[in-house]
């Protein structure tokens, strides 16, 4: 019941009770017999006591009615006005972002012979992906990075940063890295990976993107010849290469990840043990055990899409890069896709040759 309403049927029950005390005081005076007096005090006094409790009740309900009426009205009230500074603060953060970005990119303009540049492209590329504006900050290291106008320890940041983010980030971040293989890799002496991801497989990645660095690691490999390479950072591909085989669910993953670590293995990186970052030893024999086991049950439960063509041409090419066979050529690639094999097959294939390879290694080793 409305507030108003309430109101009125106050004020008409406190007219009724005065009529009625009223009357009842007119008996009173008109007839003076004794026992009606009494009668009438006491209905007078029930009615008047009745009355007055009854507007209390209404008047409390009344009151509290409007109390809560009040509150809520508050309550919305502030709602709103919360709402709007959210979306006040929002719009402000945006333009922030967006004059950041304007000025980021203004930075980058500078010419290339001005003092500090490279350290001025690298922080604006940085408050880049702080503010959230990833995507422009890859799309300028897409086109900064081939011509050396940004850093790599700054490009690792930022792939690796994408590689963190959404699918689509992550695809942005694939194809940038394999179309600089050579700003990753330093005569052989040490490679540049992603940060956060340099001890370490993530496997809640895109299975894309997991592909992707499985590829790009080969590439990485192959990109300085094998006397040329420091031992050590081979040792830390390897790291890499084996937590693939053995932390990603996905079985291609798994398979390649085997076969490439299996030409690694017989590229005289590791004599005895491999020490990994989680202070865990593992044996070369252990490692041995682990891939061929990998590599049969794959090729078993997955002769057809356990591996991908170009993969196994990259195990080849890997092969003739510590040594086993003369260095494969795009011809010799393009010859063996024309000869229509399955994926089965040339698996099936190279697994041959390598165990043919190891044979004649340890019978000359005798």
């Amino acid at each position: 019941m409305p507030y108003h309403s309430k109101m009125a049927v106050i004020a008409v029950v406190s007219t009724v009770a005065t009529a009625v005390v009223g009357f009842a005081a007119r008996l009173i005076w008109i007839d003076g017999a004794t026992g009606v007096i009494a009668a009438s005090v006491g209905l007078i006094g029930v009615i008047a006591t009745a009355l007055v409790t009854l507007t209390g009740l209404l008047l409390k309900h009344s009151i509290d009615s409007y109390t809560i009426q009040f509150q809520e009205s508050t309550e919305k009230r502030l709602q709103v006005e919360s709402e709007n500074n959210r979306l006040l603060g929002k719009q402000a953060e945006d333009r922030l972002r967006v004059d950041t970005a304007l000025r980021a990119v203004a930075l980058i303009g500078q010419a290339k012979d001005s003092s500090g540049v490279h350290l001025q492209r690298s922080g604006a590329l940085f408050a880049l992906a702080s503010l959230q504006q990833l995507d422009l900050a890859l799309a300028l290291l897409e086109r900064m990075w081939p011509s050396d106008d940004v850093d790599t320890e700054t490009a690792m940041y930022l792939l690796g940063r994408a590689l963190n983010a959404e699918s689509d980030r992550q695809f942005d971040a694939i194809e940038i890295m394999k179309k600089n293989i050579g700003k990753m890799v330093s005569f052989g002496e040490s490679y540049a990976w992603p940060d956060s991801f340099s001890d370490r497989w993530k496997a809640d990645l895109s299975l894309f993107a997991r592909e992707g660095l499985i590829e790009i690691i080969v590439k990485v490999v192959l990109a300085v010849p094998r006397e040329q390479w420091n031992v050590d950072y081979l040792r830390g591909i390897v790291v890499i290469v084996y937590l693939a085989m053995t932390t990603d669910p996905h079985p291609r993953i798994q398979g390649e990840s085997a076969y490439i670590l299996r030409e690694l293995l017989q590229s005289d990186i590791v004599r005895r043990v491999v020490y990994f970052p989680d202070g865990r030893d593992i044996y070369f024999t252990e490692m041995q055990q682990k891939i061929a086991a990998v590599i049969g049950r794959i090729e078993v439960d997955h002769p057809i899409d356990g591996f991908r063509d170009k993969m196994l041409f990259s195990v080849k090419r890997l092969r003739a890069w510590r040594g086993a066979t003369s260095t494969s050529t795009s011809e010799d690639e393009e010859a063996m896709a024309d000869r229509n094999l399955t994926p089965l097959a040339i698996a099936t294939g190279l697994a041959t040759l390598v165990d043919t390879t190891t044979t004649e290694e340890c019978g000359a080793d005798s």
